[in-house]
């Protein structure tokens, strides 16, 4: 049974030949229409105004006093907007030069937020090749959630209590994936050559938020500061993020590429202020279409793809932002009940021990 929300307009059956073409002609319109064009303006306005930003959360984070809790979650959605431009960074929206897509990486990616640039672009853009594909999408690579019910009948031990139980353990677990995040970018750095640039980037970042904090202000009161600054990026990831891509559809084989990103893309309807908050991926499926877009365009990106899926007869998953959330929390408790009746008859029911 399905438990994603439906699909608009359910495509009709199409050879892959049939998809090709289709995305072929697609592209075809976007360039047209100026969707792939560089931003250069864009870009340079909002590196500044995100190195501003960043910069300023860093000093106010210091000098807050008492107020410092408050000045750990405006760091917190700086580091995350700074995140965001990386994003564009990554998919080489910024530029096409690998050296340069490098440096700007390590500064907006792994120096300020503390996520390694080379551990995200390297599962992003697996994502990409392999939405929602079980064993192939690693951002579904998580032993805390099930997506599918043959997933989580699978579970054993505390992973199967933890999927009995995910439609409402989703919400304190995504609040701390940024420790996780970070963790784990640490681990690759130090044991792959490929991300020794990570460790440069990695070492700039724990040294000005927890480093030179430390001097300044006192051990105790650094470390407190960088760890709820971490955790404030939790809530903030999961507003931009979780609705993306969980209660669409999983396929269980690979599907023609515009058909995937498609059926298994969630977009959100709102203005420029949704956008900006969103880092421009409420335009979900137009970015999975054309990753090498940039943001600007997305809009109008937006306008094109809309009118040709209309024009085809092609899905076109949209709902707004609560609604895309409750069918994330839906998605997940039906899945989890495949986990239940094992679960208890293990006498389970209290949490187990873990292994």
């Amino acid at each position: 049974m399905s438990v994603g929300p439906q699909l608009d307009r359910p495509s009709p059956g199409r050879t892959p030949r049939e998809w090709l073409r289709l995305h072929r002609e697609l592209q075809s319109r976007l360039r047209a229409a100026g969707c792939l064009e560089r931003a250069p303006r864009h870009y340079a306005v909002r590196g500044v105004l995100v190195a501003g930003a960043v910069g300023g959360a860093w000093v106010v984070l210091l000098l807050a006093g008492s107020w410092w809790p408050l000045a750990a979650a405006v760091a917190a959605l700086a580091t995350v907007q700074s995140g965001m431009l990386g994003h564009d960074i990554g998919h080489g929206q910024v530029s096409t030069d690998r050296r340069r897509t490098e440096q700007l990486g390590q500064v907006f990616v792994s120096a300020a937020t503390g996520m390694g640039f080379t551990y995200w672009r390297t599962r992003h853009d697996r994502h990409h090749a392999a939405a929602n594909e079980i064993g192939s999408d690693p951002d579904l690579d998580t032993p805390f959630f099930s997506f599918t019910a043959e997933q989580a009948a699978s579970r054993r031990g505390f992973p199967r209590w933890l999927t009995a139980r995910q439609g409402w353990l989703i919400w304190p677990l995504v609040s701390i994936q940024a420790f996780f995040i970070k963790v784990r970018s640490l681990a690759l750095a130090a044991r792959d050559p490929a991300a020794r640039w990570d460790r440069l980037g990695l070492a700039v970042h724990y040294g000005l938020w927890l480093g030179l904090p430390a001097l300044l202000i006192g051990p105790v009161a650094a470390a407190l500061h960088f760890a709820l600054l971490t955790w404030f990026v939790g809530p903030y990831l999961t507003a931009a993020f979780v609705w993306n891509h969980v209660g669409t559809e999983f396929p269980t084989e690979r599907m023609p590429f515009l058909e995937q990103q498609l059926r298994c893309s969630r977009n959100l309807p709102g203005g420029a202020v949704r956008s900006v908050l969103l880092g421009w991926l409420n335009f979900h499926a137009e970015h999975h279409v054309a990753p090498g877009a940039p943001s600007p365009r997305l809009p109008e990106l937006r306008r094109v793809l809309r009118a040709f899926c209309e024009e085809h007869d092609l899905p076109w998953v949209e709902e707004g932002w609560l609604q895309g959330m409750a069918g994330v929390q839906r998605h997940l408790a039906e899945v989890g009940k495949a986990a239940t009746p094992m679960a208890e008859s293990a006498g389970t029911a209290e949490a187990p021990a873990v292994p």
